[in-house]
């Protein structure tokens, strides 16, 4: 499948083995082959294809039958974390030691929330975890 669809992509976006080849830094032969179902592309170069021609590696290997944009990738990605969050923090909800400690938190005022999540970005810090992306230091 693959062979098929590098050929699709690349007439498709009307350039010759020879061109995709120099835009690739590879031979017209390397292409050639491919194409002609001789030989595979190995991972990195397979990543390369697909993002030279704005497609999914899926759908280059023939998993996938709809071309994807980066775009449409990512929004994809956002809406399974998106669903994934979601989920967890609908646990979270039905926790009862989760909903007690938030209680707490917002029972505590300013300057004591302060001094939690600086000790909490300690803790973490110690444990080797970027408080950056967690608290949005």
């Amino acid at each position: 499948m693959f062979r098929i669809r590098l050929k699709e992509l690349r007439e498709k976006k009307d350039i010759s083995q020879y061109q995709l080849a120099a835009d690739l830094h590879l031979s017209q032969s390397t292409i050639g082959n491919w194409e002609a179902g001789k030989r595979e592309p190995n991972f990195k170069t397979l990543k390369c294809i697909a993002d030279y021609f704005d497609v999914s590696i899926d759908y280059l290997l023939g998993r996938d039958s709809k071309i994807m944009t980066k775009n449409e990738m990512q929004q994809r990605f956002n809406y399974e974390l998106s669903e994934k969050f979601a989920h967890e923090y609908a646990n979270l909800l039905e926790d009862k030691h989760f909903i007690d400690t938030v209680k707490l938190y917002n029972a505590i005022n300013s300057n004591l929330r302060a001094m939690c999540l600086s000790y909490i970005a300690a803790i973490l810090g110690n444990i080797g975890v970027d408080t950056n992306k967690i608290l949005g230091y």
